[in-house]
C-alpha cells in the first residue's frame, strides 16, 4: 500500500492518519445514512402506502371486544366447619357429594376451557351463528338486536359441517328473501315464523324480542352457520383464557374476544352454567353409584326377609304359639348371642359383596365403589375412600387431557395398585370377621346343646328368628344409607360461582390502532431500507469510493463527477478544465493533481501511466484534463499517446489550436508509432505545443501499427522516454486498457506511477481484485485509483451548474465495448 493517504494527503503512519482512521467508522455510518436518506421520496411513498394499508386493515377488520367475568371455584372442604356440615353430623354429606376431593384450581381452569365444555356451550348459546352486514368498508355485527332471530336446530348434525353455511337475508318493503349462497336457491318469506329445511338441520326465522323489534332491519343481512366442533377447536387455541386473579387464590378471570359485546357476555354466562351442570354430574357420580347399589341390595334383602317371616308365620300357626315368653335365661342368652352373630354375619356379607364387586371390575374399568355400608373396620373404609378419591380425580383429568398424558397414565397405574391393595385389606378384614364369627359360633354351639332340651318349637323358631333378625338389620341399615345418599344428591354445591357478571369493554381490543399504525410506520421504513440494502448488496458495479475501499487497499486519487452534454456546449473536444476559472470540474482536477503529488512524493520528472481495465472507462479524458490542470502550475507537461491500437488522444484535443514547435512537416497523424519504428527520428520533432494551455505539449500515437505489443517491447521506447524526461516535468502516458491487451503491462517498465481509471456503474467490483493483483505482483508501479463519471447531486457546489458527461470508449480489436466511436467525448 502506498504510504500516503489520498483523502488527507498525509502519510498513513502519522497521527493525522490514525485520527482519520478513528473517525472512519463514524464517517461510513453517516455516509450510509445519507445514502439511504437521499431516497426520501421512496420512503415517503412507502410510508404513505403502508399507512393507507393500515387504515384499510383497521376499517375492514371486524372489531373484537374483550368480554370478561370473575368466577370463584368453590372448595367443598371449606364448608366442613360450617353450620351446614354440623347439622348433617354423621352423614358427612359434603364428602359424599364431592367424593372427598380437594379442589385443584388448575384442573378446574383446564376443564372449563376444554373442547367438550366449549362445544356444548356454543350449541346452547347459539354462538355458532354469525349475523353481519356491510356498511361501506365497515362490517356491522349483530346478535340479539335484530328484529328477526335465526336459529338452527337440532344440534346433532352441526358438528358435521365442513364449510360454514352462508345465507343472505334481503329485506325490502315487500318482505324478505332468503338466499343460499352455496346453491343460489332463494325463498321468499312473507311472514314469521318461517322454516327452511337444510341438510344439517332446520333453519327457523322468528320475531325478535320486544326490544329487538324496535331496531331497523339491515337491507342485506349475511347469516353464517359454523360447525360448533370446529369453533371449539379454534377456541382451545387461546381465544378463551382463564387466569388466576392472584396466586394461590380460587378466584379466576374468564375472558373471551368477541365481535359483539352482547354475544360474548351471553357466551361466558352460558359457559359457567354448563360448567356447573357438568361438574355436578361428575361430583354426584359416586353418590349415584352408591344409590343404585343400595337399591339393588334392598330389593334382594326384602325378598329374603319376606321368605323368613313367612316360614316363622307357618311354624307359629302349626304349633299354636305366638311368643317366646316361656323360654328361660338360656334362650335369652342365646338370643343375645344370636344378635351378635347376626351383626358379624352382616358385616361378612357386606365385605363379601364388596370383594366380589371389586374383583368383578375389569382392569381398565374405573368405577366408584360404594362406601359407608356399615363395615366397622376403619382401614377398609379408608381404603375405599382413597380409591374413590383417585377415581374422581382420574375422571376429572380425562376431560381435559389426552389419554397419553403422563399425569393420567401415572394416576391409572396408581389406581390399579390401590385396587389390589383394597382387595387385600378387604380380605384381611374378612378374616378378622370370620375369626369373630367362628368364636361366636362355638359359644352358640354350647348354648344350642341346652336349647336342644327345649321344645321343638323353640329350636325351630329360634333359628328362623335369627335369620329374620339378620335380614331385618341389614334391610334397615340399607334404607338409612339410601336416605343419606338421596339427601347428598340434593345437597351438591355449585363448582363455580359468578363473582362479577360477564361484561364487555366499551372499546374494541382488536385491532389495536396504535400498534397497527406503528407497524405500518415500521414497515414503511423497513421495506425501502430492505429494498435499497438488497439492491446495494446485489449490485456488482462500483458506485462510490467506499466500494473501492472495501475491495482494495490502494490509494484513491479522487472522483470525477458526471458531466451532462450541456456542459460541453459547442466544444468539439473533451477538455473541461479551465486554467483561469474555478468551476466544479476545474476544482475536481486540481484535487486530483494535488493528491497525485502527495502519492508520488513530488517526484520530478514523473512518468505517469494512465490505464483502465476495459474500454469506455474514460482514462483518456481523465489523463488529458489532468495534464491541462498540471500545466497550470507552470510545469512542463507532456501527454503521450501510447494506445497504439485505438489512439484517441488526437480526437480528445480536436478543435484545440496545436503548434508544431520545430515547424516540421509532421502533423497530428504522426507520432509514437513512427518514432518507435525509426530510431533515427528525434522525439522532440513530433511534440506539439498547445498555445491555449502554456506548458502543455502533446505527442500523438501516430498511425496504428500491425504489431503494437512488439513495438512497445523494443528498447527504443526506453530511449524515447529518457529523452522526454530531460525536457518535461510530467509525462502522462495514455495507454491501452489492461483487460483485453498486454500493452500496458509492457509499458509499466518505463513508468514511475500508475493512474488506474475506474468508472461509475461500469467497472465491476471483481475488477478491483485484478487491480490488486497487478499492484501486488509488481506489474504496475505505484497504483492509484480514480473513480470517473460519478453521478452525484452538486446543487450548492455551484448554483445553476448541472454537470456530468456521457462519454464512452470504443475498441475495434475484438473487445465487446461501446463501438460508437463517432461520439467525440468517448475515451
Amino acid at each position: 500500500m502506498n504510504p500516503y493517504d489520498s483523502s488527507t494527503g498525509a502519510p498513513s503512519n502519522t497521527p493525522l492518519a490514525e485520527e482519520a482512521g478513528q473517525d472512519e467508522q463514524e464517517l461510513d455510518l453517516s455516509t450510509l445514512l445519507l445514502s439511504y436518506l437521499s431516497h426520501w421520496p421512496l420512503y415517503l411513498l412507502s410510508l404513505l402506502l403502508c399507512l393507507i394499508l393500515g387504515w384499510l386493515f383497521i376499517t375492514t377488520s371486524r372489531p373484537k371486544y374483550r368480554v370478561a367475568t370473575t368466577i370463584l371455584f368453590n372448595d367443598p372442604q371449606d364448608g366442613k366447619g360450617s353450620k351446614y356440615a354440623s347439622a348433617m353430623g354423621e352423614l358427612d354429606l359434603v364428602s359424599i357429594a364431592t367424593g372427598g376431593l380437594n379442589l385443584n384450581v388448575d384442573n378446574e381452569m383446564q376443564l372449563i376451557q376444554s373442547r367438550e365444555m366449549l362445544q356444548q356451550t356454543i350449541k346452547e348459546s347459539h354462538y355458532f351463528l354469525d349475523f353481519s352486514s356491510r356498511h361501506g368498508l365497515r362490517t356491522q355485527v349483530y346478535w340479539r338486536d335484530l328484529p328477526v332471530w335465526v336459529t338452527m336446530e337440532p344440534f346433532d348434525k352441526l358438528d358435521q359441517v365442513k364449510e360454514p353455511l352462508e345465507y343472505t337475508l334481503t329485506y325490502s318493503s315487500d318482505g324478505m328473501t332468503l338466499t343460499d349462497k352455496a346453491t343460489g336457491e332463494t325463498k321468499v318469506i312473507s311472514q314469521l315464523p318461517a322454516t327452511e329445511v337444510t341438510e344439517y338441520g332446520i333453519l327457523s326465522l322468528q320475531k325478535g324480542d320486544s326490544l329487538a323489534l324496535e331496531h331497523k332491519m339491515p337491507e342485506e343481512l349475511t347469516i353464517i352457520i359454523h360447525s360448533p366442533l370446529a369453533m371449539a377447536e379454534q377456541m382451545t387455541h387461546g381465544q378463551v383464557s382463564v387466569e388466576r386473579v392472584e396466586k394461590n387464590s380460587n378466584v379466576s378471570s374468564l375472558s373471551i374476544l368477541a365481535d359483539n359485546r352482547q354475544k360474548g357476555e351471553d357466551f361466558l354466562t352460558k359457559l359457567v352454567e354448563v360448567y356447573n351442570r357438568m361438574r355436578a354430574i361428575d361430583k354426584n357420580a359416586a353418590a349415584q353409584r352408591q344409590y343404585d347399589f343400595i337399591n339393588e341390595r334392598i330389593s334382594l334383602i326384602s325378598q329374603e326377609l319376606g321368605s323368613v317371616e313367612s316360614n316363622l308365620e307357618s311354624v307359629k300357626k302349626s304349633q299354636g304359639v305366638t311368643s317366646y315368653e316361656d323360654l328361660g335365661v338360656v334362650v335369652q342368652s342365646s338370643a343375645k348371642l344370636t344378635e351378635e352373630v347376626s351383626r358379624i354375619q352382616t358385616q361378612l356379607k357386606v365385605v363379601d359383596h364388596l370383594i366380589s364387586y371389586v374383583r368383578a371390575m375389569g382392569q381398565n374399568e374405573y368405577s366408584l365403589i360404594p362406601a359407608s355400608l356399615g363395615v366397622e373396620d376403619a382401614s377398609l373404609n379408608s381404603a375405599v375412600n382413597q380409591y374413590n378419591t383417585m377415581v374422581l380425580e382420574r375422571n376429572s383429568l380425562v376431560a381435559s387431557v389426552s389419554p397419553e398424558h403422563p399425569r393420567l397414565r401415572a394416576l391409572e397405574k396408581d389406581l390399579g395398585t390401590t385396587r389390589e391393595g383394597l382387595v387385600r385389606v378387604a380380605d384381611v378384614t374378612r378374616q378378622g370377621l370370620q375369626i369373630q364369627y367362628e368364636g361366636l359360633k362355638s359359644m352358640k354351639g354350647s348354648l344350642q346343646g341346652k336349647i336342644s332340651q327345649a321344645p321343638t318349637f323353640e329350636r325351630i323358631t329360634t333359628d328362623i328368628e335369627r335369620q329374620r333378625t339378620i335380614r331385618s338389620n341389614l334391610y334397615l341399615m340399607l334404607l338409612t344409607k339410601r336416605e343419606e345418599t338421596s339427601i347428598s344428591l340434593a345437597a351438591s354445591l355449585e363448582s363455580a360461582k359468578l363473582v362479577d357478571p360477564a361484561l364487555a369493554d366499551s372499546k374494541p381490543s382488536q385491532p389495536k390502532k396504535p400498534i397497527v399504525y406503528l407497524a405500518a410506520l415500521i414497515l414503511g421504513l423497513l421495506l425501502p431500507t430492505i429494498y435499497l440494502y438488497l439492491r446495494r448488496l446485489t449490485r456488482t458495479s462500483i458506485r462510490t469510493e467506499d466500494d473501492i475501499r472495501r475491495h482494495s487497499t490502494l490509494s484513491i486519487l479522487g472522483s470525477v463527477p458526471h458531466m451532462s452534454d450541456d456542459h460541453f456546449g459547442d466544444q468539439t473536444g473533451e477538455i473541461v478544465v479551465k486554467t483561469r476559472d474555478s468551476d466544479v470540474m476545474t476544482e475536481v482536477f486540481r484535487t486530483l493533481r494535488t493528491n497525485l503529488n502527495f502519492v508520488t512524493g513530488n517526484k520530478r520528472p514523473l512518468v505517469l501511466l494512465a490505464t483502465s481495465t476495459v474500454p469506455a472507462e474514460g482514462k483518456t479524458f481523465v489523463a488529458s484534463n489532468l495534464a491541462v490542470s498540471l500545466s497550470a502550475l507552470d510545469e512542463r507537461v507532456l501527454i503521450v499517446g501510447l494506445d497504439l491500437r485505438n489512439p484517441r488522444l488526437s480526437r480528445t484535443f480536436k478543435g484545440q489550436h496545436i503548434h508544431d514547435r520545430h515547424d516540421t512537416t509532421h502533423d497530428h497523424t504522426h507520432g509514437m508509432s513512427e518514432i518507435l519504428n525509426d530510431p533515427t527520428l528525434d522525439p522532440m520533432d513530433f511534440v506539439m505545443d498547445m498555445p491555449d494551455y502554456p506548458g502543455l505539449s502533446v505527442l500523438p500515437a501516430g498511425k496504428i501499427p500491425p504489431n503494437p505489443s512488439e513495438m512497445l517491447s523494443r528498447p527504443r521506447l526506453d530511449e524515447v522516454i529518457e529523452t522526454l524526461r530531460d525536457h518535461f516535468d510530467y509525462i502522462i502516458i495514455d495507454s491501452a486498457p489492461c483487460g483485453p491487451v498486454v500493452d500496458t503491462i509492457i509499458l509499466s517498465r518505463i513508468a514511475d506511477a500508475t493512474m488506474y481509471v475506474t468508472r461509475y456503474r461500469k467497472t465491476d467490483k471483481r475488477d478491483l481484485e485484478y487491480i490488486n493483483y497487478l499492484s501486488d505482483a509488481g506489474k504496475l508501479p505505484n497504483v492509484s485509483i480514480v473513480l470517473n463519471d460519478v453521478k452525484v447531486d452538486t446543487k450548492g457546489l455551484k448554483k445553476g451548474y448541472g454537470y456530468g458527461y456521457g462519454y464512452g470508449y470504443g475498441y475495434g480489436y475484438g473487445y465487446s465495448g461501446n463501438k460508437k466511436s463517432s461520439d467525440h467525448r468517448k475515451s
